[in-house]
């Protein structure tokens, strides 16, 4: 028993990770559970050292002190309060006015800046996919248009899986209309 053991204790451990998920356990509690009843068994198959286990705690404290690891939780905690407090929205909001800006004052390149940064955040906005269209219309790009307009549709199609809104077919067709002109 013991070397039939000894030989599938990588798939039995892969085995007892996914019982602890599927009963519900974290994953980091699964990880140290699974970690430490497979540590105990290779102690007593004399696959492992008893004073590796011995080493555990020490080995847990100087992670702990590692202080580079301290931007994980701040991180993460700097980015849950953006969330919650709706300033990630209102920053989103901000860039939609000075793209705004800039395309009313007929500065078209800021204009598609502000709208990139915008729709890396959410690449579904129709409305800013519509200003990048129309400011490359007015740079007489008719074609970085059109491709801006089937970025949109595969945004579109992926995320949410819906069709452009009518506004949009609207200009790709006057886009194509002045393109063949």
């Amino acid at each position: 028993m013991s070397a039939w053991l000894i030989e599938n204790i990588g798939p039995l451990m892969f085995a007892g990770l996914v019982l602890f998920l599927l009963i519900g356990y974290p994953v980091a509690f699964a990880l140290a559970a699974v970690g430490l009843l497979f540590g105990f068994v290779g102690i007593e198959l004399g696959l492992l050292q008893p004073e590796l286990l011995q080493a555990l705690p020490q080995r847990i404290f100087g992670i702990m002190q590692n202080d580079t690891l301290l931007a994980i939780p701040f991180f993460t905690f700097m980015g849950l309060v953006l969330e919650r407090s709706g300033m990630a929205e209102d920053l989103l909001d901000t860039l939609g006015q000075l793209s705004q800006h800039h395309y009313t004052s007929g500065q078209f390149a800021m204009s598609i800046f502000y709208c990139h940064k915008i729709l890396g955040e959410d690449k579904c906005r129709e409305d800013v996919h519509r200003r990048v269209m129309l400011c490359y219309l007015n740079l007489d790009q008719p074609h970085l248009a059109l491709r801006q307009y089937h970025t949109c549709v595969e945004a579109l199609k992926e995320e949410l899986d819906v069709p452009p809104m009518q506004a949009t077919e609207d200009l790709f067709k006057q886009i194509q209309r002045r393109r063949h002109k």
